[in-house]
């Protein structure tokens, strides 16, 4: 478990040190620049503020210029990169395809993200692999 999670940990936090996964690499990226919501709570986080109007910062921290929540990384409003994040942790060797508890369990450790369950919920629904391994049983 600890191998899967820092793997995914690796394919989004270090971006800079993980040149094998350029695609990555360039959708978080893409997203940072138009994510003015968490560059605001940045902000408002190196200003040592406790208040916002949306959210309650005593949940969230800054580490290397990205946002956490409850020590999980907090995934930028983009659907293809949550998409993408689940596709990591779904698709994993040692995770086989598995159930969405195991999947939302595996995501869950390393991100954040507001409804994350329904996310990976709708994703495993969708899984043509999951689909036809299910059929077979």
């Amino acid at each position: 478990m600890l191998k899967i999670k820092f793997q995914l940990d690796q394919d989004i936090l270090n971006l800079d040190e993980d040149s094998a996964n350029i695609f990555t690499q360039t959708l978080w990226k893409q997203v940072e620049i138009n994510d003015k919501f968490t560059a605001q709570i940045i902000e408002v986080l190196w200003n040592e503020a406790w208040h916002h109007n949306k959210i309650f910062l005593i949940e969230y921290e800054e580490h290397e210029n990205h946002l956490y929540f409850q020590e999980r990384k907090y995934v930028l409003n983009s659907d293809k990169l949550r998409l993408h994040i689940i596709q990591l942790a779904h698709d994993n060797v040692i995770n086989d395809h598995s159930e969405r508890a195991k999947s939302y369990e595996l995501i869950s450790q390393v991100y954040w993200w507001s409804n994350i369950y329904k996310y990976v919920q709708r994703f495993v629904w969708n899984c043509h692999v999951c689909t036809r391994f299910k059929l077979s049983k």
